[in-house]
């Protein structure tokens, strides 16, 4: 367990030493495991950062916020490993022009960086935005909807009830 300790000082003393002090360095975060555990390690605004490993799963960094999983729920965390959306959604996806897809209840929705719906969960199979607009399934319906949740593509003959908007 000491040899695992030291080891894993001396990962982060190097990720954190071998930054580059420029000014025109980029924000950036890596993950790491350890003990079963995922943490970060990085740079934001020209400062050191450390994430303790704690979380389940943690996946990378968009939009400033980073999925995490604690006690099967997940959530979003900032740079800071501050919780900026508390995990009790039972998948979420990667922000996307804004917006992330998450799962609760066995639907997908949508969500803002405040953890608001802005499209609520009504979908069985969803995708992330890309290009202001994202592919959802209701049934064996298929359709693109814009970030209104306002059906754009509908496949031809088939009945489309309009996406709910949270409010």
């Amino acid at each position: 367990m000491a040899i695992r300790v030291i080891l894993f000082s001396i990962l982060t003393l190097i990720c954190l030493t071998s930054c580059n002090k420029s000014k025109e360095q980029k924000d950036q975060m890596t993950r790491f495991k350890f003990s079963d555990k995922y943490g970060f390690v990085g740079v934001i605004k020209q400062k050191r950062v450390f994430i303790n490993p704690q979380f389940d799963y943690a996946g990378n960094f968009y939009e400033g916020l980073a999925v995490v999983e604690q006690e099967g729920k997940q959530g979003y965390i900032d740079t800071t490993g501050e919780f900026a959306i508390p995990p009790h959604f039972d998948k979420a996806h990667d922000f996307s022009e804004g917006l992330a897809r998450v799962k609760t209840d066995n639907k997908y929705g949508y969500i803002d960086k405040e953890g608001r719906f802005v499209i609520s969960p009504q979908f069985d199979d969803a995708s992330d935005f890309r290009d202001q607009y994202a592919k959802v399934k209701i049934g064996k319906i298929k359709a693109k909807i814009n970030r209104a949740g306002k059906f754009i593509e509908k496949e031809p003959d088939k009945i489309f009830i309009e996406a709910r908007p949270s409010y």
